[in-house]
């Protein structure tokens, strides 16, 4: 596989089953920034399949909207480094789905109103749990076979939104317009199921 040949520390270019343009353009990309993320994409998802496998693993992630706007958190790790997601992760074992939504959501945006950081019990107040969905797309995630289950969280509408701080993994959380948003902005299908949820 071309791919597998070219993401390396010291990328293979086969120059005899590549034309000369293709070939040139190849070795002129692995000089970028952009190929130095990709190879570390690659590397990561090489070593974090042969440590934990290819699934099914079960996630949760929290769609929270308020006034108008959607709280997303800026990944601060590979993959997807930079890129805004839900506020969401991976479900402990002796975790109920509905808990590691609200969990991680405190952990990744340390949600607060003036009173200090949102409780638990009071954020799952919010949910609106007949719009619960699952995400078990097979190809959702180059990561391996990951089923979300994406909760919604609807606010009380103010002018002041909740305060929010990037923490955990995230390297920022913060509030966005539902319109200043597009897809390439966000991870793997966060767009998919914001427009599915947040009733774009």
């Amino acid at each position: 596989d071309v791919r597998q040949r070219y993401f390396q520390r010291i990328p293979d270019v086969p120059q005899t089953i590549l034309s000369a343009g293709v070939a040139e353009f190849l070795r002129e990309f692995m000089l970028g920034d952009t190929f130095k993320m990709l190879l570390e994409e690659a590397e990561y998802l090489a070593a974090y399949q042969a440590q934990w496998g290819k699934g099914p693993f079960v996630t949760a992630d929290a769609v929270v909207v308020q006034s108008g706007h959607i709280l997303l958190v800026e990944r601060g790790q590979t993959p997807g480094k930079g890129l805004l997601a839900l506020p969401g992760g991976f479900v402990n074992p002796a975790e109920r789905i509905r808990d590691a939504a609200i969990r991680e959501l405190r952990e990744e945006t340390a949600i607060s109103d003036g009173k200090g950081q949102i409780p638990p019990a009071m954020l799952a107040s919010f949910i609106e749990d007949a719009r619960t969905r699952v995400f078990d797309a097979p190809s959702r995630s180059l990561r391996g076979r990951i089923i979300t289950h994406a909760f919604l969280f609807r606010l009380p509408e103010r002018r002041k939104l909740f305060s929010v701080k990037g923490g955990d993994d995230a390297a920022h959380a913060r509030w966005y317009r539902f319109g200043d948003l597009s897809p390439e902005m966000l991870f793997e299908d966060h767009w998919a199921i914001i427009e599915a949820m947040a009733d774009l």
